[in-house]
């Protein structure tokens, strides 16, 4: 009988061991458990940086997950979406952040989705033609009217073009040019009817859309409008005498708030993070019972969102206004940080006045006005009785009314907006 071979012995792999930035810094061969070949050839404990290094080598090898230090990862958060409401942005840490999910809610007629585009606008003035923006919507689609009389770039469909102009009886070069502008992308998302099986979950259908908007990290802005209020498959197939299914709209919130987690977190094209800020629009529902308070409003639509989101604006009617003669003309709006993160100061309040559309003005939020009263608090303006002062020019204007008339004429709105910020200590990227 022949004699059995000893088994070879197994060629011990040598280890990439990283530095913290995650690159290949030496390969050691293993000698034990923690332990590694000295200079002179001989085994010795390995030192902790080593053993980090080793744990981090480890993970990248088996392709579960990278661990690097926090010097070497740059995370998406100092990219402001912001409104140009100086106090609100400021409140915000500058506004919302890159790579985050962000709530904008109340009660119908508080300036929800004027604020979205204010949004909007300001991506398009901030990026140019690199702009990216995309809305989709559960409820009414976009108006695309009301955002251009807002100087928001959303080109009209020829057709739309030919029944706007017909319905306002003709429009100047200046009104064509601005329902024919375009900067950067501005996309809609809605479902693909056309594809079988959408009818039956057209909901369902947007949202993964819309997931792969987010995923791409092309997008700087992606809002989904009435995200409470959709009609689920489920809610599709009942009967309209038939009970509603519990929980049906917040189990599918629920799904679509964790893919978007997961899409954030996937590498932008350029290997850098997800910039990409999401922004749900929901409307409030009053509390009826006997325990709430009169006047109570609640967002609706599941409690996932309530852990994740980043900043959650609540905003509520205020005070009217009125021109002589107790005309209404439009209403304070009152906003509150519900809740914050990522240097946002949550429970900070403010106001702004908003003002109705009619035949001479098309309305909207007065941002001056708002710039002006916060620069005098924080002594960007100085006042001296009635005499406004700002950045080394004494006198400027007179009275409240008369500075807000030399900011518009002087277009220093920007350059006061940046004072503010400085003032803040906000130094904030819009890229």
């Amino acid at each position: 009988m022949a004699p059995r071979k000893k088994p070879a012995k197994k060629k011990e792999a040598e280890t990439e061991t990283l530095s913290a930035d995650g690159s290949v810094t030496e390969k050691v061969k293993p000698v034990g458990r923690n332990m590694t070949l000295g200079e002179d050839g001989k085994a010795r404990p390995m030192t902790k940086t080593e053993r980090l290094n080793a744990l981090r080598a480890k993970t990248r090898s088996d392709g579960r997950a990278i661990i690097r230090n926090t010097s070497d990862v740059e995370m998406p958060y100092f990219t402001k979406r912001r409104f140009g409401i100086i106090d609100l942005d400021i409140e915000i840490g500058g506004g919302f952040s890159g790579g985050t999910l962000n709530v904008i809610w109340g009660q119908a007629g508080t300036t929800k989705n004027f604020m979205v585009n204010r949004l909007i606008k300001n991506v398009q003035q901030d990026y140019g033609d690199e702009a990216a923006v995309t809305f989709a919507s559960c409820g009414y689609g976009y108006d695309k009217v009301w955002a251009i009389q807002h100087d928001v770039a959303c080109p009209l469909a020829p057709d739309e073009l030919a029944a706007y102009e017909q319905q306002v009886g003709g429009l100047t070069d200046a009104q064509r040019e601005a329902c024919t502008r375009r900067v950067g992308a501005f996309d809609l998302v809605y479902p693909n009817y056309a594809t079988e099986g959408v009818s039956e979950s057209p909901t369902e259908s947007m949202l993964m859309g819309l997931l792969d908007t987010i995923r791409s990290g092309e997008y700087q802005l992606v809002i989904l409008d009435e995200a409470n209020v959709p009609s689920t498959r489920t809610d599709l197939k009942k009967a309209l005498n038939e009970e509603d299914k519990v929980a049906s709209l917040p189990h599918l919130l629920g799904r679509f708030i964790g893919r978007m987690l997961a899409a954030l977190a996937e590498p932008a094209p350029d290997g850098g993070p997800n910039k990409t800020t999401v922004v749900l629009i929901l409307e409030s529902r009053d509390l009826i019972s006997i325990t709430a308070n009169p006047g109570t409003q609640r967002q609706s639509g599941g409690q996932a969102k309530n852990h994740i989101k980043a900043v959650d604006i609540r905003l509520k009617k205020g005070d009217p206004i009125k021109a002589k003669g107790e005309r209404l003309i439009g209403n304070w709006i009152e906003w509150k940080i519900d809740k914050a993160k990522i240097g946002a100061h949550e429970g900070g309040t403010g106001r702004y006045p908003f003002y109705f559309a009619d035949d001479e003005s098309v309305g909207g939020i007065d941002d001056v006005n708002v710039l002006v009263a916060t620069a005098t608090n924080m002594g960007v303006i100085t006042v001296a009785g009635a005499w406004h002062s700002y950045n080394g020019q004494v006198n400027v204007a007179q009275g409240k009314g008369g500075m807000q008339a030399w900011v518009r004429e002087n277009n220093k709105f920007e350059e006061i907006y940046e004072a503010c910020l400085a003032v803040a200590k906000m130094s904030v990227t819009r890229k």
